[in-house]
């Protein structure tokens, strides 16, 4: 529900939402509007039926938001938004439940260059659409990349130590002085990815031959 109230922004988070931009609750949608060409910032939204403030995170009567990329809740080919938030009713360590909100696009690039800049440490990315995206020195260790699309990523230098890369989609990825140690492969398409003798692949794993090794 869009509002008319002067509203204050009290914190930042990321929402992790559909193409339609839509949330589902009891089968019924929830729109959230989007910025209009040449916005910042969409419009604030309220929730429709708001609960008061408990100091739960969870629960009806509250708009979510996460406080780091987290893609456990998120839905199926999700993109992150920033998110300002006012009217707290309750968070934990890992998201917020509010009346307001307002949303902010996170274009591509902005996204990868995040990720190079030590986001991706830890995050569950799982499912994340990374297709050709530059993450070259990226610091992805330890994170969650379980069935994500990293098709055509430039991953050149990138930290993939201990990364679940299980079922991930890495055809045709350039994984040149890539640090793979300890990363869980199983499942994942290596077709025609190009490695280098810098690439640090898993103990005991063996390379596909669809590798191109140069």
């Amino acid at each position: 529900m869009r509002t008319k109230e002067k509203i204050t922004a009290e914190g930042t988070c990321i929402k992790f939402l559909s193409p339609d931009l839509c949330t589902y609750y009891n089968g019924k949608p929830f729109a959230y509007p989007a910025p209009a060409p040449g916005e910042k910032w969409g419009t604030w939204f309220e929730h429709p039926d708001p609960a008061e403030p408990d100091g739960q995170a969870c629960g009806p009567g509250r708009l979510h938001g996460m406080k780091r990329l987290n893609a456990c809740y998120a839905p199926s080919s999700w993109w992150p938004w920033w998110i300002q938030w006012s009217g707290l009713i309750g968070e934990d360590k890992e998201k917020v439940g509010v009346r307001y909100m307002r949303l902010r696009r996170i274009t591509r690039p902005v996204f990868w260059k995040a990720l190079r800049h030590g986001w991706g440490k830890n995050a569950n990315l799982s499912y994340a659409n990374l297709s050709y995206a530059d993450l070259s020195s990226a610091n992805l260790y330890s994170a969650n990349l379980y069935s994500a699309n990293l098709s055509y990523a430039d991953l050149r230098s990138a930290d993939l130590r201990s990364a679940d890369l299980s079922s991930a989609d890495l055809s045709y990825a350039d994984l040149r002085s890539a640090n793979l140690y300890s990363a869980d492969l199983r499942s994942a398409d290596l077709s025609y990815a190009v490695s280098d003798k810098y690439t640090i692949w898993p103990d005991g794993f063996t390379v596909p031959e669809t590798v191109v090794q140069i």
